[in-house]
């Protein structure tokens, strides 16, 4: 089960996601992902670190917040991530997501 929650630290949205970002899972968490980005001054950093899957749908969810971030002249970042959502993301040539 893919659960969220999401703190402020200084002027960024921390998003911490854990469990499967694939499937089903995205579509239900999709309102609250719309919400997060609603704030006008806030970069988001989505803390991977309890990820356990990325999948087609995930990687949908991450293009949604960045292409709406980004047409609001904010950012996306991606800490945290480990095996399979990590090379997901470094296959697929979003490895300039990842924070270092």
């Amino acid at each position: 089960m893919l659960t969220m929650t999401d703190s402020t630290n200084g002027n960024t949205r921390v998003l911490h996601l854990s469990g499967p970002l694939a499937g089903a899972e995205v579509a239900a968490l999709r309102p609250r992902l719309a919400a997060v980005v609603a704030p006008a001054n806030a970069d988001v950093l989505a803390d991977f670190s309890a990820v356990t899957l990325l999948d087609g749908a995930g990687i949908g969810a991450l293009a949604f917040l960045h292409r709406r971030l980004a047409a609001n002249g904010r950012r996306l970042g991606v800490v945290g991530a480990t095996g399979q959502p990590r090379d997901c993301l470094r296959d697929l040539g979003l490895g300039r997501l990842l924070a270092a």
